[in-house]
C-alpha cells in the first residue's frame, strides 16, 4: 500500500488545473448549489454507513457542470473509517416541461483516505437525479461506482440539495 502523503497528493496535481478552468468556464448565470447526503455503501462485498456525505454542484440544464463531494464511511464493525474526496464533471439533463427532474451522469476522480493511514486515488462513475419540489430545494439521490486498486466500491445516497 502507498502512503497517502506521498502518492495521493501528487497525483492530484494535474487535475488541478482542469477543476479550476471547470469553474472559470462555469457561467455565472449557472446554478450552484449545496447538498447532504445519507447512504449506503458496498466496498469489496463489505457493507458500510455513508454519512454525512457532502455535495458543491455548479450546474445548468443541458451543460456541462461541476460536482465536488466528500464525505465519510464507516463499516459495520468499526474497524475502519473511509474518507473520500472526489471531483467529477456532470451533464444536467432536465427531464419533462416544468423542469422539476433532472438526471446527471458524471465521471471523475477520487482520493480515499482509509483509517488515517493509506491512501488511493482512483476513478468513479455516477448517475445524480434530483427532483426540484420548491425553487431552490431538491431531493437527491446518488448512484456512484468507485474504482480504487485493490478496492471497487458502489455507494447509493439519498438527501436534500439547496443548503
Amino acid at each position: 500500500m502507498t502512503p497517502f502523503r506521498t502518492s495521493a497528493l501528487r497525483s492530484w496535481r494535474p487535475y488541478g488545473v482542469p477543476i479550476v478552468l471547470m469553474l472559470i468556464a462555469t457561467p455565472s448565470h449557472a446554478q450552484w448549489s449545496a447538498s447532504a447526503e445519507i447512504g449506503l455503501s458496498d466496498i469489496n462485498r463489505h457493507p458500510t454507513l455513508t454519512l454525512p456525505d457532502m455535495h458543491i454542484c455548479w450546474q445548468r440544464a443541458f451543460r456541462p457542470g461541476l460536482d465536488l463531494s466528500g464525505g465519510f464511511s464507516w463499516d459495520w464493525d468499526h474497524r475502519r473509517v473511509y474518507d473520500l474526496i472526489e471531483a467529477d464533471v456532470n451533464f444536467d439533463v432536465v427531464l419533462g416541461s416544468r423542469n422539476f427532474l433532472g438526471i446527471a451522469p458524471r465521471v471523475g476522480f477520487s482520493t480515499v483516505l482509509i483509517n488515517d493511514r493509506v491512501g488511493f486515488d482512483g476513478k468513479n462513475v455516477g448517475l445524480m437525479l434530483h427532483h426540484w419540489r420548491h425553487a431552490n430545494r431538491a431531493l437527491r439521490m446518488d448512484a456512484a461506482y468507485r474504482y480504487f486498486p485493490g478496492y471497487r466500491w458502489f455507494t447509493l445516497s439519498v438527501g436534500v440539495e439547496g443548503l
